[in-house]
């Protein structure tokens, strides 16, 4: 599985560019050799026909599979190519369901967190004779903006200051059963805390884990479960959105990019900041978990 979001640079459309081409397109070159690698690899189930000029080696096939760094390298390669101009932040993650190991590559300030849900409370520590309980749900993982400067992100695009794909921010997470998978623009990240953002997923999303079934075959229970599911996260994604957006257009409202603001400049600033808002959310099953 791989998920992927890419903004792209809005002032472009003064200079009579779709701020919106390159992005997209980065994004559809990045999908191409993600699923080209994966039918190459064995997979029956890709729709998408590949032609034999597409093909990367089986070497690379391996690589892509995992690598969202060469899936990033691929795609802006494959943009350049077509001399396609504007530019764009993007973030691209790959799962692997064998090793439950999420890998990611991140160029801007778009980005992806993970939160981890437990059936129960789990005792770590004492500190000072009291005891140190874990949340139930808590942000396991949040990847940090990449930044030039303030209001300067990171961006892959066709003119002379272009960033690179190897200038990306590369993360390895592992995960676990139930874990949540926010991934979104910067319009989420600037609009909506974490805290507020782990309050949705904990009033939309529950934890399946005491409740899993034993069988590692599908069941008419287990693809219940599994519309349940759809349903809680598609719920969740727009709410999320929903909350990005009313904050965004909240000009006394403390937010994300309020507070940068208020410490970049040395002055109080409040409100959120309109900006394009893109999030995706992907609920972690562990299908053969006993």
């Amino acid at each position: 599985l791989s998920l992927g979001v890419a903004d792209g640079v809005y002032m472009w459309r003064w200079k009579g560019v779709d701020a919106g081409l390159y992005s997209r397109a980065l994004l559809r070159e990045a999908a191409k050799t993600f699923l080209s690698s994966s039918r190459i690899g064995g997979s029956k189930s890709d729709a998408s026909a590949v032609s034999s000029s597409d093909r990367a080696s089986p070497s690379e096939d391996l690589m892509s599979t995992s690598d969202p760094s060469y899936m990033l390298e691929r795609a802006f390669q494959a943009v350049t190519e077509k001399n396609l101009k504007g530019s764009t932040t993007c973030v691209l993650l790959t799962l692997d369901p064998r090793l439950g190991v999420l890998n990611a590559a991140n160029i801007g300030d778009s980005g992806y967190l993970v939160a981890r849900l437990h059936s129960g409370a789990s005792l770590l520590s004492s500190l000072n004779g009291n005891d140190c309980v874990k949340p139930e749900r808590y942000i396991a993982y949040r990847s940090p903006p990449q930044e030039h400067d303030f209001g300067r992100p990171f961006q892959l695009g066709h003119h002379k200051a272009t960033d690179k794909p190897s200038d990306a921010m590369l993360s390895t997470f592992f995960l676990e059963d139930d874990d949540v998978i926010v991934v979104g623009t910067d319009g989420l990240w600037d609009n909506v805390s974490e805290k507020e953002i782990l309050a949705v997923i904990e009033n939309r999303i529950k934890s399946n884990s005491a409740s899993s079934s034993s069988s590692s075959s599908l069941s008419l229970d287990s693809n219940q479960t599994f519309m349940n599911n759809k349903k809680e996260v598609d719920a969740c994604a727009k709410e999320i959105i929903q909350k990005a957006f009313e904050h965004a257009n909240d000009r006394t409202r403390t937010t994300p990019y309020s507070l940068a603001a208020t410490e970049h400049f040395d002055m109080v600033y409040s409100g959120g900041k309109k900006d394009d808002i893109t999030v995706l959310v992907c609920k972690i099953k562990n299908r053969y978990q006993r």
